[in-house]
């Protein structure tokens, strides 16, 4: 306890909380209307530092566990290759698999479109499925192993050409779920910095995907009413 602030630390701070003191309608409130400690008489700055404190407390959380994951077991890394994987086909029926699409593909250009990596590639190809409904499309995937040392069929180039369906908003569907091409190995921190330079980074890639879930859902609310829950 400081001269003017009380503050507690628990044994396990899952998050975090920060106030000022409000005005009671009681008349054995120890706070006067006019008293500078209570949060409606401080200033915006110090209002706006109450409501993300909490948040950055669980920030900084996430930041720990992570640091202390890495320098310990290691954290899962994600590298990335070019194109988009298509983890599942929607029906046996779907635009996509009467296209000649299968399961595991992984599509490295569409609409004459080399594809980058990460989430861009996902978007793009989403989007010129959505942009070309009853159009064909042109679509590049490559199918099998690129390691063919393992017994499996050596990596093949596969042209394929799709006409997405019209949904009744006017869009394109051809009935696949996507994924980035990503592979996720278990990486273990050579020292305390690197495990920060590790943590910060796992920290930023989760918060971008949360903001990226929410950003969907509310723009994009009709194409991903199916993944909600409950």
């Amino acid at each position: 306890r400081g001269p003017e602030v009380e503050y507690s630390v628990r044994l396990f701070p899952f998050g975090g909380f920060v106030a000022f003191p409000e005005s009671s309608e009681r008349s054995d409130s120890k706070y006067a209307e006019d008293d500078a400690g209570l949060l409606r008489n401080r200033p915006i700055s110090d209002r706006l530092l109450v409501i993300s404190a909490g948040v950055l407390a669980n920030f900084v959380l996430a930041f720990g566990i992570l640091w202390g994951q890495s320098v310990n077991s290691g954290l899962e890394m994600t590298t990335y290759g070019p194109g988009v994987r298509v983890p599942e086909l929607s029906s046996t029926s779907s635009v996509a698999r009467r296209a000649g699409l299968r399961e595991g593909d992984v599509i490295t250009s569409i609409g004459g479109f080399d594809l980058a990596r990460g989430e861009r590639a996902v978007d793009k190809v989403v989007k010129t499925v959505r942009a070309n409904p009853d159009r064909d499309i042109e679509v590049v995937v490559k199918r099998g192993n690129d390691g063919a040392g393992d017994g499996s069929a050596a990596a093949q180039v596969v042209n394929v050409v799709v006409r997405p369906e019209k949904l009744d908003d006017g869009s394109g569907r051809i009935g696949i779920q996507l994924t980035p091409n990503a592979e996720t190995n278990k990486v273990k921190a050579a020292n305390a910095l690197d495990g920060a330079f590790m943590a910060t980074k796992e920290t930023a890639r989760i918060t971008k995907l949360v903001l990226s879930g929410f950003g969907n859902l509310i723009f994009h609310f009709q194409q991903n009413v199916d993944k909600l829950a409950g």
